[in-house]
């Protein structure tokens, strides 16, 4: 018993620190569940991409909706050979808004481990926090892909070509080129970011640094 306890009281200090269940509801009634999220798979052939440079405001109805949706992908390793599970994508408001045609800019995130990428959409607020955001501008926020690097929930790869995968050529030649060949997104470093929790921090700072 003193052992469970202390188990028990170990995990929830951990929990405690990083909010990974904010609530003790939200350990069985969490609404971003993959299974609650829409899927999609998405191609180049029925995906408009545009080449303006007006400004994305510019182009906005009057009352546009500020309510971004999320979407299941599977992002395939055609380079890497990495099997990774399916990301999560976040498409703001704007983005169907049959007045815009600009590209937009670019969000990848990652989580740290053990971890998915739902860890974004739980403890971190990830949707409450892009929809604030798209309120303040008439709809608009960057795309975001909360992309999967350790391909199950305890595989630490560091975000580097080992044996456990190829993951920096998944995340460097594999995602980017996926995410311009299939959604209406910048093609210049200068509109893309990288960031993480934990681990994915650490992966966001190399990765950068590295390419």
């Amino acid at each position: 018993v003193a052992i469970f306890s202390t188990i028990v009281l170990l995990l929830v200090m951990i929990n405690n620190f990083y909010q990974y269940y904010p609530t003790l509801g939200s350990i069985y009634n969490n609404k971003h569940s993959l299974y609650n999220i829409n899927s999609v798979i998405v191609s180049s052939s029925n995906i408009h991409k545009a080449q303006v440079a007006t400004s994305l405001e510019a182009q906005l109805s009057p009352e546009p909706t500020f309510k971004g949706n999320l979407y299941t992908v599977p992002i395939p390793g055609t380079t890497s050979g990495f099997k990774a599970r399916d990301a999560i994508v976040y498409l703001p408001a704007a983005y169907t808004n049959k007045t815009v045609s600009s590209n937009f800019p670019v969000i990848v995130l990652l989580t740290g481990v053990p971890g998915s990428p739902t860890d974004w959409l739980n403890g971190e607020h990830f949707l409450q926090t892009m929809d604030d955001f798209a309120g303040r501008h008439k709809g608009i926020t960057p795309v975001v892909v909360i992309a999967d690097h350790n391909s199950n929930f305890a595989n630490d790869t560091e975000c580097v070509n080992s044996s456990h995968g190829n993951v920096e050529t998944y995340l460097t030649v594999d995602l980017p080129s996926y995410i311009k060949s299939n959604f209406r997104v910048s093609t210049s470093p200068n509109n893309w970011a990288l960031g993480g929790l934990s681990e994915g921090g650490m992966c966001a700072a190399m990765l950068t640094l590295r390419h």
